[in-house]
C-alpha cells in the first residue's frame, strides 16, 4: 500500500479484513475529500499493530452504524461558519430595524 501511494497511486481499501494491511499514511488536505460528523477516539500509539487493529475496530463499527453513508460535516450548520453574504444580510435586517425605531420614534424619545 505505502509503495503504491508513494508511486503516485491511490490508496484504497481493502477487500477483506484478512487481506488488509493497515499504514499509516501522511496526506495533504487537497487529498481529503470530507469530513464527517462521526468523532472516533484513536489510541495515542498507532506505530504498533495492536493500535493500528484498533482502529480498523473502529472503523468498521462506524460503518455498520452507518450503513447508508457516513453523515458530512456541513460546515455552515455544524460549526456555525458564516459566509460575508450572511453575515451582509444579517447586518442589513438590523440595519432596517434600527431605521424602522428612528422612523417611527422608538429610539430617543423623538422622531428623526
Amino acid at each position: 500500500a505505502e509503495a503504491a501511494v508513494e508511486a503516485g497511486g491511490e490508496p484504497a481499501p481493502a477487500r477483506d479484513e484478512e487481506s488488509a494491511e493497515l499504514h499509516v499514511l501522511t496526506l495533504t488536505l487537497d487529498r481529503v475529500d470530507a469530513f464527517s460528523k462521526v468523532k472516533v477516539s484513536l489510541p495515542k500509539d498507532l506505530r504498533s499493530s495492536d493500535g493500528r487493529h484498533a482502529v480498523l475496530k473502529v472503523l468498521r463499527e462506524v460503518e455498520r452504524r452507518f450503513a447508508d453513508g457516513v453523515p458530512e460535516l456541513q460546515h455552515d450548520e455544524d460549526l456555525k461558519v458564516t459566509t460575508a453574504a450572511q453575515e451582509a444580510a444579517k447586518l442589513a435586517r438590523r440595519l432596517e430595524g434600527v431605521q424602522e425605531r428612528l422612523r417611527g420614534g422608538g429610539v430617543g424619545g423623538g422622531g428623526v
